[in-house]
């Protein structure tokens, strides 16, 4: 699948009406991103398959290898928790105060994107479109992140890479996610439907 093709996929399950359909689907494209970001820099993939870790502890792993700057990572691990209420509670409903929660957890670099993209927004109004940006960010910093690679490369010694894993995979046991992968058909797009993804990736660069 390019890029383009998974960009129309993300585009056609975030406009959902339903916010338990955006938060859902948004984090297994997430989750997808996270694995493909890391299945990028492993030598031997053979020996950790990141889809058998949960999203918080592939979320740290892309910290702890410097695939994402430590400070964008509170949103992934809010979102998750946001997402979780979903999976566990039959009630749950996306309320004013989730939404500020993940606004409050964006970084100064993510938080900078977001409000030039939603100034002139009333959220009380519009609280989905802040939700779909908001995981807008996430899913271009990732696709991002895996270009990044893919341009420059990734080079990790043995020893580099023992100190890194240590604190993070000493004393975990892993289990396997046997979450079920939906798939979903891709959808014509106007063109036009691109410009939330187009912008947020130019406004991310931009700041570099």
């Amino acid at each position: 699948m390019t890029n383009e093709e998974k960009e129309r996929l993300f585009l056609d399950n975030i406009e959902q009406k339903d916010p338990l359909q955006i938060v859902v689907r948004g984090h297994l494209f997430l989750e997808n991103e996270l694995i493909h970001l890391l299945e990028s820099i492993f030598p031997q993939k053979d020996c950790l398959d990141p889809s058998d870790l949960r999203f918080p502890m592939k979320v740290k792993l892309v910290g702890a290898l410097g695939l994402l700057p430590k400070e964008s990572l509170s949103i992934y691990l809010k979102f998750n928790s946001l997402r979780n209420k979903f999976a566990h509670r039959l009630d749950m409903e996306i309320t004013l105060g989730e939404i500020e929660k993940l606004i409050n957890s964006l970084s100064k670099h993510q938080s900078y994107v977001f409000e030039k993209r939603n100034k002139d927004i009333n959220i009380e109004e519009e609280y989905l479109e802040y939700l779909r940006d908001i995981i807008s960010i996430m899913f271009v910093e990732l696709m991002g992140a895996v270009e990044n690679i893919k341009k420059t490369g990734y080079i990790i010694t043995d020893k580099k890479m023992g100190k890194r894993l240590k604190s993070i995979l000493v004393n975990y046991n892993l289990e396997m996610n046997k979450k079920m992968k939906q798939k979903y058909g891709v959808e014509a797009h106007d063109p036009e439907d691109l410009k939330r993804l187009k912008k947020i990736k130019e406004e991310l660069e931009e700041i570099h």
